[in-house]
């Protein structure tokens, strides 16, 4: 596995992770983007979309772009969740290849 490969099932995996702390509720991305940044200062706002944009098509978290007050958040102020399948695999019950260090 490539050096490369590694960091993106880190930080993925650290995405499960935080949100698993908070769970139920959501967290704010922006939130969700300082913790990875103080954990890697080169993460910035391009990865974290990659890397939730990945979580949510797998089915993992869920990505909440708007509410009632505002029909459309910035990128940094929407929230996102686990799922019950993302807290499953946060909690290790269930394993996926593609997020296992």
């Amino acid at each position: 596995m490539s050096r490369e490969a590694f960091v993106i099932m880190q930080t993925r995996r650290q995405i499960l992770d935080m949100l698993n702390l908070v769970y139920p509720s959501p967290m704010m991305m922006g939130s969700l983007c300082n913790c990875l940044i103080s954990s890697s200062p080169t993460y910035d706002d391009d990865l974290l979309a990659r890397d939730t944009t990945y979580l949510a098509d797998k089915g993992y978290i869920q990505v909440i772009e708007k509410n009632r007050l505002c029909p459309l958040l910035s990128f940094k102020r929407r929230l996102v969740r686990l799922t019950a399948r993302g807290k499953e695999i946060a909690d290790r019950i269930i394993s996926d290849p593609a997020l296992e260090i």
